[in-house]
């Protein structure tokens, strides 16, 4: 009877070996993914406030364009005004998906002297505080509001993704270290809680 568990422990401590080496290899394999992996999870949470926040800036730069684009309609059919500069008005205010782009144009990327400063010297200076109070709250104080926001989100989200990293490298210590366990505890044929050379082998 001895003789015919012998063969089958020794199968048995193999696939615990076995297992306990795929698990190793797993672990190593899963951390060289772990930066991608909160990196990935922190874009795709940060989606909704990057929505919120682009909505917001959509409504504040499609209300300057509106206001810009009624103002400027009479400057642009009025043949008594420059034509060069009603050219200029028409081409980037003329309507309201030319006003919008240029809006959003001059919002991010920060060329906005080069718009407003034709309209205050060619056309009237309160076009001067229309731009400055544009610039102040949205260029300036809007964009950094919803950037520290929008950063917080994301910091955020990188924290609780951590926080799950190490709570399944903690399971995963746990799992493996019930097996060695159970490995040990089928090589300990006598059960003295000790392994001699024999059983190790």
């Amino acid at each position: 009877f001895m003789k015919d568990i012998g063969p089958s422990l020794a199968f048995v401590r193999s696939i615990r070996v076995l297992r306990i080496v795929c698990a190793f290899r797993v672990v190593r394999t899963v951390s060289h993914f772990q930066h991608l992996r909160i990196l990935w999870n922190t874009i795709v949470g940060s989606v909704a406030s990057f929505m919120h926040s682009m909505a917001i800036m959509l409504i504040c730069m499609l209300m300057f364009a509106i206001l810009l684009t009624q103002s400027l309609h009479e400057f642009i059919l009025d043949s008594a005004n420059d034509l060069s500069t009603r050219h200029m008005a028409n081409r980037y205010f003329g309507n309201g998906f030319k006003s919008l782009w240029t809006v959003f144009e001059f919002t991010f990327s920060g060329c906005w002297p080069g718009y407003a400063r034709p309209l205050v010297e060619e056309v009237h200076w309160l076009y001067a505080l229309l731009f400055a109070l544009y610039v102040t709250t949205v260029i300036f104080a809007m964009t950094r509001v919803i950037s520290a926001l929008f950063l917080k989100e994301t910091i955020s989200k990188a924290a609780e993704d951590t926080e799950m990293m190490v709570w399944e490298r903690d399971k995963s210590t746990r799992n493996m270290e019930r097996d060695l366990v159970a490995l040990f505890q089928i090589a300990d044929t006598n059960g003295d809680g000790l392994l001699t050379e024999q059983e190790f082998e």
